[in-house]
């Protein structure tokens, strides 16, 4: 059975001071999920974390105990596996703490054709730009 891989990703816009967060399931070359959404007064780390978030909340509903989380942000990258501080956005990173992150979490450079990155990327930026009250 070949290893499944999530990739996550953010986005934000500093005009519309709205974000969107995203993350896609793969195994092999075959998209098995994917889940987006907005949010209102947020920033770009916090979306790139969320996604992060909402992936292991899914991997973890659906009882999938290994999977390699695939993201293109350092900073989340860096706090979850590099002793990095976390001065910013202490209480998305308490609530991830309380989920037990427990996935192997790799590095995938951002808009460099990477095609589930894309893809991710793409139902991100379609999340934070959703008509949000």
């Amino acid at each position: 059975m070949e290893k499944i891989n999530v990739y996550t990703d953010g986005a934000f816009s500093s005009t519309r001071e709205q974000g969107g967060w995203a993350f896609v399931v793969v195994q092999g070359d075959k998209q098995l999920h994917y889940d987006c959404g907005g949010v209102k007064d947020t920033t770009n780390n916090r979306m790139e974390l969320q996604a992060i978030m909402e992936a292991t909340k899914w991997l973890q509903d659906n009882f999938i105990p290994e999977a390699m989380i695939v993201s293109d942000s350092m900073y989340c990258i860096g706090c979850l596996t590099k002793g990095w501080k976390r001065k910013k956005n202490v209480d998305m990173w308490a609530e991830m703490d309380a989920l037990g992150f427990d996935y192997g979490i790799k590095h995938v450079k951002g808009h460099s054709g990477d095609k589930w990155n894309d893809t991710c990327d793409m139902w991100a930026v379609h999340a934070r730009d959703l008509v949000l009250e």
